[in-house]
């Protein structure tokens, strides 16, 4: 079903499982247990040769909260860094002190997604289970900005704070954070305790519409991190940010934990192989169960949208049953009302320019990787664009078939208007 990458595009290292908060949402598999693991240096070195050998193009260092390891987290940001790796962090930011911002910078690290599941100080707490999270973390929001690092914040949104979108979003903007999420709770695959928490179609499209509501209102870019199914969404010329997210997971991306096992996800429990005693590009062969379709939902295989969509979250699917289940927000009845995004216009007549970009060799040709778009090329695909670097060019200045080709950049976002 899905073209084979010989290695993942993205992938998540979990420095280790611990954490300082206890968040009822939380997904990870292993929450109910004892949470003890790390990683330790030998570790680290071996998993960023790993990435480095493998062509990986991005890592978001997360846990667990990684600041509970600080050094083997500084260590991690240097070696990804030496390693011309693009790199990231998910951070609760409660444990982050100037000193360790100032080194995070110095070691590389340039953006730091947080969670903020309240503006109300007392339900903050009553979520994270701590009742010094809220003013830690808003603390950690102000230390990161101070020292030259950007924040973006994810609500995960539930039945206890779905009332508090709003004034949380417009809380986190007088703190000067200009991307804000708000992603519906991910149960862990085996819907420990959290049924009471989830939230309905009605109440996760609603979260879309107030979304796009407060992106006008406050001047912030929105978003979800998760993929909905099209079937929830339909309306892609209202919200077509959110047209765009599907399942990567075993595709193009996967998760290494704190113990080396190597997942699909950060949503899923099992492991296809170890880090540390394997070379990544034979456990990522492994998961071809992730690439075959199989967990796709019987109700989802004859849709045409498919390929846009993916059937949504295979693991929020187990609600319903099983990783080939319904994702809980789907609604196949409604495929007939989905509508795609307008397409961004052609003009023949303005310069155009690429952005920055890595891409690697595959079978088929190339993949190219940018901030703005990643997708797979041929060689003569390839040519075009890597003649193009750093350029700015007029559409009307190449044969038909290749301004065809530069059209197609053109709509998927990767090439736009040059600066007047």
């Amino acid at each position: 079903m899905y073209r084979a990458l010989r290695s993942p595009i993205s992938v998540q290292v979990e420095m280790t499982q611990r954490c300082n908060s206890s968040c009822l949402h939380c997904y990870n598999h292993w929450r109910t247990g004892e949470a003890n693991g790390w990683l330790d240096s030998p570790s680290i070195l071996r998993i960023v040769k790993e990435l480095a050998t493998n062509d990986i193009f991005d890592v978001t260092i997360t846990g667990g909260e990684p600041l509970l390891r600080p050094r083997e987290t500084l260590s991690m940001s240097q070696l990804l860094q030496d390693a011309g790796i693009n790199f990231s962090m998910n951070s609760n930011l409660r444990l982050l002190t100037p000193r360790l911002a100032s080194a995070l910078r110095e070691a590389g690290l340039r953006t730091i997604l947080t969670s903020f599941v309240s503006h109300d100080r007392r339900r903050h707490a009553q979520i994270t289970q701590s009742s010094t999270s809220f003013d830690q973390v808003v603390r950690g929001i102000e230390v990161a900005k101070e020292h030259g690092l950007a924040v973006a914040a994810n609500m995960v949104l539930s039945r206890i704070n779905i009332a508090d979108l709003r004034e949380t979003a417009r809380f986190l903007r007088t703190l000067g954070v200009e991307n804000f999420c708000a992603t519906k709770i991910s149960p862990p695959s085996d819907l420990r305790n959290v049924e009471y928490l989830l939230l309905s179609r009605e109440e996760v499209r609603q979260s879309l519409v107030t979304l796009v509501e407060l992106e006008s209102e406050l001047g912030i870019n929105v978003d979800i991190l998760e993929c909905y199914p099209l079937c929830l969404i339909k309306d892609g010329k209202r919200f077509p940010k959110f047209f765009r997210r599907s399942c990567v997971a075993g595709v193009s991306a996967c998760t290494v934990g704190s113990d080396g096992t190597v997942r699909p996800c950060s949503h899923a429990s099992q492991g296809y192989g170890n880090i540390l005693h394997e070379h990544l590009e034979v456990i990522w062969r492994r998961m071809d169960d992730w690439r075959d379709g199989r967990y796709i939902p019987s109700m989802c295989k004859t849709c045409h949208h498919l390929p846009s969509c993916t059937g949504g979250c295979r693991i929020d699917a187990c609600v319903h049953g099983g990783m080939n289940s319904l994702d809980p927000c789907a609604h196949p009845e409604d495929q007939g009302q989905i509508v795609y995004p307008e397409r961004r216009p052609v003009l023949n007549a303005i310069a155009y320019q690429l952005p920055p970009f890595n891409s690697r060799t595959e079978s088929f040709g190339r993949v190219i990787y940018s901030q703005k778009a990643c997708f797979p090329v041929n060689d003569a695909g390839f040519k075009i664009i890597d003649g193009l670097r750093s350029q700015t060019f007029l559409l009307d200045g190449f044969d038909d078939k290749t301004r065809d080709f530069l059209q197609h950049l053109v709509m998927l976002g990767f090439a736009s208007p040059a600066p007047q």
